[in-house]
Formats: structure tokens, sequence, C-alpha cells
């Protein structure tokens, strides 16, 4: 959304001179018809002003509830909302947002190995310093190991189709492995925690590799 900040003033001035086309076109209208006066055409164009503004606030306003805490992952209804833009393949989700509160607690939580050392962890489509930085501020427990050498305990993906490759997708588009938790929204996966272990680092190879840009 930031790339179409300096759009957004130019389109209100559109906006602006399309509703008053609007307006003059109703006026027009209602002059040959002689039904309406002037002052009444004016308040018509008040209320269209003033509704639009109001529908306008409370989709933001509705949104803002509905989507917490993955207020990164919003469309609006013209392409169906989230649950529209998967079916269409764009990203929904993609900023690392959906790494919340809940994520956390979860990966705090996790046992520690039957040896005794913690659990190692492998972020995919999501930048491992992300984590690094919770362990840094004292969010994160410090001893979770996510640059460990594989194979990994946990897979944490977040679902940023755009990242995907041969490992994402042998975890997001099959079932070969079970899930610790999933993050949904809508019913749309937001991020997920696997169970893998070494039979991932055999798995993950026999998966095709992406098709051309383009062809998916």
């Amino acid at each position: 959304m930031r790339l179409f900040l300096p759009v957004f003033p130019f389109l209100a001035l559109l906006g602006g001179a399309g509703l008053e086309s609007l307006i003059r076109r109703i006026q027009r209208w209602t002059a040959r018809s002689r039904r309406f006066h002037d002052l009444e055409i004016l308040r018509v164009g008040h209320l269209l002003t003033a509704g639009a503004a109001l529908a306008i606030l409370a989709e933001g306003v509705t949104a803002l509830v509905l989507y917490h805490p993955f207020y990164l992952s919003y469309f609006n209804p013209l392409v169906g909302g989230l649950e529209g833009a998967e079916r269409r393949g764009f990203e929904t989700t993609y900023w690392g947002e959906a790494l919340n509160e809940e994520v956390i607690e979860t990966l705090n939580g996790l046992p520690d190995r039957p040896d005794g050392a913690p659990p190692s962890i492998r972020p995919l489509a999501l930048h491992g310093l992300n984590l690094a930085h919770l362990q840094e501020w004292g969010l994160l427990r410090a001893d979770l190991r996510f640059d460990a050498e594989p194979p990994y305990d946990y897979h944490l993906l977040l679902m940023r189709r755009g990242f995907f490759n041969r490992p994402e997708r042998a975890l997001a588009d099959t079932r070969a492995f079970p899930i610790e938790r999933r993050w949904l929204k809508f019913g749309v996966p937001m991020i997920a925690l696997y169970r893998t272990g070494e039979a991932f680092e055999r798995f993950w190879p026999t998966m095709p590799p992406n098709p051309p840009v383009g062809q998916e």
C-alpha cells in the first residue's frame, strides 16, 4: 500500500471532479424535467458526498476490527476480501506481520528434545533476522536454534507464496508432515509450524521445481 500513497491525492481530485460531473448531469436532467429546484440538487450532492465518505469510513473501521491482528493482509471487497485474494493468487501475507504474539508464545513453549537440547527451527519464506531480533529483545527464548544445521525439529512457514520453492511447497502443498499449529484468518493460512525432522530433508528434494513465472 505504501507504494500507492503518492497517488491518493490525485485520486481524490479525480473523484471530486467525477462527483461534480455527476451532480451537473443530475442538475441538467432535473432542469429539463422541472421536478426539483437547484437547492434540492445541492442537497442531493451533499448527501451523496456524505454517504460515500461514511461508507468508506465504515468499511475501513470494520476492516480494522475484523482483520486484527493481520492488518497488512487486508484486501478490499472489490477482490472478495482476503479469501478472494487467495483464490486469485495474490500474496495474502508478506511482511512478516504474521509472526505475532501468539506465534512467539507457541515457539517459547516448544519442548526440548529427548536429549535435553533445545529444539531447532528453520524459518521458511521468513527472514531469520526477525527471529534473531526477537531473541535479542528478550521476547523469544534465547536457546531456540534457528541457525543450526539440518535436520531441524520444526519448520516455521510464512505463507508468502512469492517466496515459495521446493521446501516451502513440500509443506504447504502436501500433507506429508504434521502441523504443530497453524494460524488462519477467514480460513486463509497466514503462518504455520510443522514438525519435520530428518524425513523432511529426504522428502523436499523430490518435489518438482517451480513452474516458470506465469505458468503457475
